[in-house]
């Protein structure tokens, strides 16, 4: 299976498993897709530009890959864009 193939595999089962929430806030994510001209309705209402921005699901490493964390699915999780961003390359506790 190609390497990406693979990424997004795991991505899809980590959104699947945590029924779509970010591990860290909590908060609904999207999972894929570009957000259409106007507004996006979400179940917890409708979100502007940037909250869809922050609420794009994406791979988070549970330990870093620069502190030595691997790609495989136990290192792998479903976080929104703005919180794995603000974690950057720390261990979380």
């Amino acid at each position: 299976m190609p390497c990406s193939r693979k990424r997004t595999d795991y991505l899809r089962h980590r959104f699947a498993e945590q029924d779509g929430r970010c591990v860290w806030c909590g908060k609904e994510m999207f999972l894929t897709g570009e957000q259409p001209n106007g507004v996006v309705r979400f179940s917890l209402g409708i979100l502007t530009k940037r909250e869809f921005r922050e609420r794009r699901a994406t791979r988070e490493h549970l330990i870093p890959k620069s502190m030595g964390g691997g790609d495989g699915i136990t290192n792998i999780v479903c976080a929104c864009a703005k919180c794995n961003s603000e974690r950057g390359d720390r261990v979380r506790s």
